[in-house]
C-alpha cells in the first residue's frame, strides 16, 4: 500500500516513479519581460520627476492651483502637502522606477505598492 506521500509523487511527477516533472525556465519569455520592464521604469520614473517637481514648486510657494485647491492642503500647509506628495508618491515611484530599470524581482510588487 502507498502512503500519501508517495501519491504524491507519482501524480505530479511524468509516470515514471522516482523522476521529477520538469519545468520551463521560461527562458524564452526574459526579453519581453526586459522590454516591460524598460516601460516601467519610464512610467514610474516619470510619475517620479513629476511628483518632485510639483512638491519642489509647492515648497517654493509657486502659486500655481486655486486657493479652492490649497484648502485642501494638510493644515492648509503647501510645506506639508508638498512632503507628503513626496512620501506618498515621489519615493515609491522613484524605487520602482530603479528596479525596473535593474531588472530586479522586486519591480512588481513595487510597481503594485506604488
Amino acid at each position: 500500500m502507498m502512503r500519501r506521500s508517495e501519491h504524491c509523487v507519482l501524480v505530479a511527477s511524468s509516470g515514471v516513479p522516482g523522476t521529477e516533472p520538469e519545468f520551463d525556465d521560461m527562458s524564452r519569455s526574459k526579453p519581453n519581460a526586459r522590454v516591460r520592464r524598460r516601460g516601467l521604469a519610464a512610467c514610474a520614473g516619470g510619475v517620479a520627476l513629476a511628483a518632485f517637481a510639483g512638491a519642489i514648486g509647492a515648497a517654493a510657494g509657486l502659486d500655481l492651483v486655486s486657493t479652492r485647491f490649497r484648502r485642501r492642503l494638510p493644515y492648509r500647509s503647501p510645506v506639508l502637502g508638498a512632503g507628503a506628495l513626496v512620501v506618498v508618491v515621489a519615493v515609491p515611484s522613484a524605487l520602482t522606477a530603479r528596479y525596473a530599470w535593474r531588472g530586479d524581482e522586486r519591480a512588481d510588487a513595487a510597481a503594485i505598492t506604488a
